[in-house]
């Protein structure tokens, strides 16, 4: 059985080197409160604890409507390689393309592949 896990393994990982340039360098991190600013009301957050890890985007979603009124938010799905990925329960945040998004939760692990759900406001 064990070695049937890892001839799987191996074709994941031939498959994800075979879409060449679909697989993105996407970067997870963790919202950090470095204080609060008690003038403004505001925390000063930054990103840490950044990881790269190569992913396929499968889908884009617009923002939907709801009872006649347009939501302002966007989502992607994201597919990768389980062992390639960080503990996702460190993480909140994943950065494709430049542009920050919040991942949702429950993300789903069958053990070989992760897929990650992430939004923005729009």
């Amino acid at each position: 059985m064990a070695d049937n896990r890892v001839l799987v393994e191996r074709y994941v990982r031939l498959a994800f080197q075979k879409v060449g340039t679909l697989a993105k360098d996407i970067l997870f991190s963790s919202k950090q409160s470095n204080g609060f600013n008690f003038s403004t009301g505001v925390a000063t957050v930054t990103l840490a604890n950044p990881v790269s890890v190569k992913a396929i985007q499968l889908k884009a979603k617009k923002p939907k409507r709801e009872e006649g009124i347009a939501l302002s938010t966007k989502s992607i799905e994201l597919l990768m390689i389980s062992k390639d990925a960080p503990n996702m329960d460190s993480y909140d945040i994943v950065t494709v393309d430049g542009v920050a998004w919040n991942i949702v939760r429950p993300i789903v692990d069958d053990g070989y592949l992760i897929t990650v759900e992430a939004t923005r406001e729009i």
